[in-house]
């Protein structure tokens, strides 16, 4: 019924959703300004940025349907939950086909690219054993990533929704809302009230629902605080996992 999900289907989608024309301008320009820092006369004001260059890879030639900006990479990191981390914190093999292409990317920019990235579950970066979606990027020049390499199973699509409570703070306290909202809709009359005069929409109902919401939010806090749980938004580049 619901598709498996797949990161880097996600990632095209979410590059195509959010790319206007203001962003790719801006995009342009600051490309333009990172190249003038790079031009001749310009080399020995900025050599510490030149000299970061030979460890990141130049967008020149690469596939631009396979290069990724922070942005898109964190919505869909919030989405479902996922890490985007350096490659270190990664204790599992990576796979062969990923280490010749790098070999490749390095022969063909005649560089030692470093800033390796992974984005994956922080199930996976703790037991490299889980088969699920992993991809390995590299930062450009212009502070984008490359996608490398793609291995391991697609992930559940119910992960969309299980992730749903914990993106931020907004998306928690609208799980609980609804939940309340719920509970208090399916409640019948003679558990709120032993008024039989009293009408379904009452303010026994009413009441109802503010003691839920209150019961709902303190077992929310217990749990999210208690299982030491975060935020997506705050967590999906945390080194600690």
């Amino acid at each position: 019924m619901f598709k498996p999900v797949q990161i880097q289907e996600e990632l095209s989608k979410e590059r195509i959703k959010i790319r206007n024309l203001e962003e790719t301008l801006l995009f342009e320009a600051n490309k333009l300004l990172l190249e003038e820092q790079f031009d001749e006369k310009n080399i020995l004001s900025n050599l510490r940025s030149y000299n970061r260059s030979f460890t990141f890879l130049n967008e020149e030639g690469l596939d631009p349907n396979l290069i990724f900006t922070l942005r898109e990479i964190k919505n869909i990191c919030v989405r479902y939950r996922l890490r985007f981390v350096d490659s270190q914190l990664y204790t599992g093999e990576f796979p062969y086909e990923s280490l010749l292409k790098i070999k490749d990317l390095n022969a063909l920019q005649r560089k030692d690219l470093l800033h390796f990235k992974i984005l994956t579950t922080k199930e996976k970066i703790r037991d490299p054993e889980k088969n699920e979606d992993a991809l390995l990027f590299c930062q450009t020049i212009y502070g984008n990533y490359f996608l490398i390499h793609r291995w391991g199973d697609s992930l559940p699509a119910k992960r969309k929704w299980i992730s749903f409570p914990l993106r931020n703070f907004e998306s928690l306290f609208l799980c609980v809302i609804l939940f309340t909202a719920a509970v208090t809709f399916i409640l019948p009359n003679k558990y709120l009230t032993t008024d039989l005069r009293a009408g379904y929409f009452s303010l026994y109902r009413i009441a109802c629902f503010f003691h839920v919401l209150i019961l709902a939010t303190g077992f929310t806090i217990f749990y999210v605080f208690g299982r030491s749980k975060t935020f997506s938004s705050t967590d999906w580049d945390n080194p600690k996992v």
